[in-house]
């Protein structure tokens, strides 16, 4: 199934149930080998099929799922709903950026103090 007629049910879906949402960033898809490897590089578990990153609100998404529609609207959705519109979400989605931002000043920082000890 194309993402678009994916995109077009999805919309439908969301338009018979009454809910709005709008479609921040889209999801991101990825071949059976290229999966394999996302997965592996974000420690997701084994059979894992779709993935959303909270920070970005980004879903990431086996494409050649037979159950990719599911998904689709399961991480787009389910998960977009609850951390962009509900106040448990929008906290994480918070607290999720700062920490992403305290990590990379520690980088940086430790980088820093890297090239100041190579110079000695």
């Amino acid at each position: 199934m194309s993402q678009y007629k994916v995109k077009a049910v999805a919309d439908e879906w969301m338009k018979v149930s009454g809910l709005r949402v709008i479609e921040r960033v889209p999801a991101e898809c990825f071949s059976e080998s290229e999966w394999t490897v996302f997965c592996q590089e974000n420690i997701l578990p084994h059979g894992t099929l779709g993935f959303f990153e909270p920070r970005s609100g980004k879903s990431f998404l086996l494409k050649d799922s037979k159950f990719y529609l599911l998904h689709y609207i399961h991480e787009q959705y389910g998960h977009g709903i609850f951390f962009s519109e509900s106040i448990l979400g929008r906290e994480i989605v918070s607290v999720e950026k700062e920490l992403f931002l305290r990590k990379e000043e520690m980088r940086h920082t430790q980088e820093e103090k890297d090239q100041v000890s190579s110079k000695i």
